[in-house]
């Protein structure tokens, strides 16, 4: 998987536009060697910066290969030294989640986060590993893009969303993705039977009656927010019933709650130009835990309770802050 990461992590650096931006990259338990780890930061310090940036990363993973031998990668004692330097809410999960975050159309320097890695030594499953996350994020006003770490970007995603943001009423945005199916073409008909809506704008009769759960999950990637809207979200409708976190939903048990809150489609913009290329393949989790995906849906849709509509003087001031700092 550590291919994987740098490729996501290339997509970013490759963004166009004239911008600044900075990462935080989420490893959720992936188990890596403490050489890969090391590769990891080395490439995150390069993803950094404004957009159209022309340093380079490494062009091969061999060159991974070249410089880990004779190193001990795999032993116990070897992950042991590794953990030493690990958060100690280091907690449960195995995907990787890439936090972009930028004030978006001006040079402004950003708070402490330039190229973070944060290793989780249990798994927390996606929305866990963003409760972590997504805290270290400091200036509330920033926008947080959210890249899984097997997926990447197209080169005008972040351009097209600084656009999005032009609108000083936007606080969130959805889509548009390509699907990547190489080399599991059969997968194609299993994997959208239930995506027949992802990607498309709710009805106004949805927005009126804010029944979006009941109406289905349609913000597929690319999602981003603002900061502060993560701060109004309980952090308890992250998790099951028996207190594990929501696994392969976690997608959901946020952008529910923000719809709500937001409650004006003035505040959401979909997107539809494709920006992300999402990779089907055998690690995908509807290829092994289907069950648990399509419950815990279900737990998120009929289970929750609806978030009441944020105090629009509340937003407005949220909102007018956000255009002052860029």
């Amino acid at each position: 998987m550590i291919a994987l990461a740098k490729l996501c992590i290339e997509s970013i650096q490759a963004q166009l536009g004239s911008f600044q931006f900075s990462t935080l990259y989420i490893d959720d338990c992936s188990g890596y060697t403490p050489t890969e780890t090391k590769l990891l930061e080395k490439w995150l310090s390069l993803a950094n910066g404004r957009g159209s940036c022309k340093t380079t990363v490494p062009q091969k993973i061999d060159d991974f290969d070249a410089n880990s031998q004779g190193q001990q990668t795999g032993s116990e004692g070897a992950r042991g030294r590794a953990d030493e330097t690990m958060p100690e809410w280091a907690g449960e999960e195995a995907r990787r989640e890439l936090a972009l975050k930028g004030r978006f159309s001006g040079a402004h320097e950003f708070c402490n986060c330039l190229g973070k890695l944060v290793c989780l030594t249990e798994r927390h499953y996606q929305i866990g590993a963003l409760s972590k996350a997504i805290p270290l994020i400091a200036c509330p006003d920033d926008i947080v893009c959210l890249v899984d770490g097997d997926d990447y970007l197209l080169p005008h995603a972040l351009q097209t969303v600084d656009q999005a943001y032009q609108d000083p009423n936007v606080a969130t945005t959805y889509g548009n993705v390509l699907i990547d199916f190489r080399p599991y073409q059969d997968t194609q008909e299993n994997y959208f039977y239930d995506k027949k809506t992802v990607n498309t704008t709710y009805h106004p009769d949805v927005w009126k009656n804010r029944s979006f759960r009941e109406d289905g999950f349609r913000c597929f990637h690319l999602r981003t927010f603002r900061r502060w809207l993560w701060d109004y979200i309980d952090p308890k409708g992250f998790r099951r019933p028996n207190g594990d976190f929501i696994r392969a939903s976690g997608d959901s048990a946020y952008m529910f709650p923000i719809l709500e809150l937001l409650a004006d489609p003035k505040h959401v913009a979909f997107i539809d130009t494709p920006l992300y290329v999402y990779r089907l393949h055998e690690g995908n989790v509807h290829n092994h835990d289907k069950k648990s995906q399509s419950d815990d849906l279900d737990l998120l849709r009929f289970k929750m309770g609806k978030y009441s509509p944020l105090d629009r003087d509340i937003l407005r001031q949220h909102l007018a802050r956000s255009q002052c700092v860029e």
